[in-house]
C-alpha cells in the first residue's frame, strides 16, 4: 500500500503531470506532461538508480500503475509510449557519476567504471 503523499515526490515542486501515480492517478489529456517516474518505469530503468529520499517509493508506485496498463487512460498510454522511445536520462546521469556497475536497458549494456 502506498503511504506517500504527492508533496513527498522529489519532483513535486516542478512537476506539471496531471496523472500522478502517488495519488492514485487522475485524468490525462493528449500531449499533457507525463510523470517522470512513470516514463522511467516504462523504460525499465533499474530501481537501484533511484536512491534519493522517497524516490524508490515513487518509482514503485509508478511501476504499479504501469503494471495496470490496460486501465490507464488511452491518452496517457500514447504519451508514455512516445516518451519511452527515448533513452533514460537517469542512466546517463549515473554514467557521469562513475561507478562499478553494469546496467542493461533494452538491448543496450553499459559498463560503468571510475
Amino acid at each position: 500500500m502506498n503511504t506517500l503523499t504527492m508533496d513527498q515526490c522529489p519532483r513535486w515542486d516542478g512537476c506539471s503531470a496531471n496523472y500522478c501515480p502517488v495519488d492514485g492517478g487522475n485524468v490525462h489529456l493528449r500531449d499533457e506532461a507525463t510523470c517522470y517516474y512513470m516514463r522511467e518505469a516504462l523504460r525499465r530503468t533499474p530501481k537501484d538508480l533511484f536512491t534519493g529520499q522517497y524516490e524508490g517509493q515513487v518509482y514503485e508506485a509508478a511501476n504499479d500503475h504501469i503494471a495496470l496498463w490496460d486501465n490507464l487512460p488511452s491518452a496517457l498510454k500514447r504519451d508514455l509510449k512516445k516518451a519511452a522511445k527515448h533513452p533514460s536520462r537517469r542512466v546517463w546521469v549515473v554514467i557521469s557519476c562513475s561507478s562499478y556497475r553494469i546496467y542493461h536497458d533494452y538491448n543496450l549494456m553499459i559498463l560503468l567504471h571510475k
